[in-house]
């Protein structure tokens, strides 16, 4: 999963789809792998999807790569790999658990923004807190360094 940097959030996100370590790069529209991640509901991860269906929006890239010894292909040219629910349902799994965990790294990243915010705002009013209190006391200011 790639999420935010220089992707563009309008346009819909990228899904590179791998079976057995080869990509298959026909047929997504009758794949079990973009069927799992269609019919996921993406708006609570912070991509946009119309009518809350179908292809997500976002600054986003999912690669997914499933494995097997008996994978089920849609024809004899391993196109895509057939819609079958066990598949379709460890998909979703696997891009759920991974959402939740980007979901929580972006969160720790704005809290983290926010107390650096308050870190600067206390850096520069406590020089200015000092000169006033040593007015008022009548006092030298400290060396706040």
């Amino acid at each position: 999963m790639v999420y935010g940097g220089d992707l563009p959030s309008e346009q819909p996100i990228r899904i590179i789809r791998y079976a057995n370590k080869v990509p298959l790069l026909y047929q997504p529209g009758s794949c079990a792998i973009s069927q799992a991640v269609f019919d996921l509901d993406w708006r609570p991860y912070g991509l946009e999807q119309k009518q809350g269906k179908g292809q997500p929006y976002g600054p986003a890239i999912i690669l997914i790569h499933v494995y097997g010894p008996r994978l089920p292909y849609t024809s004899e040219s391993k196109e895509a790999i057939s819609p079958v629910d066990e598949i379709s349902e460890e998909v979703k799994a696997a891009i759920k658990q991974e959402m939740r965990f980007l979901k929580s790294f972006g969160n720790r990243r704005e809290k983290m923004k926010k107390v650096a915010e308050k870190f600067n705002l206390f850096r520069r009013l406590i020089p200015e807190i000092a000169t006033k209190c040593s007015a008022i006391l009548g006092k030298s200011v400290p060396d706040i360094n």
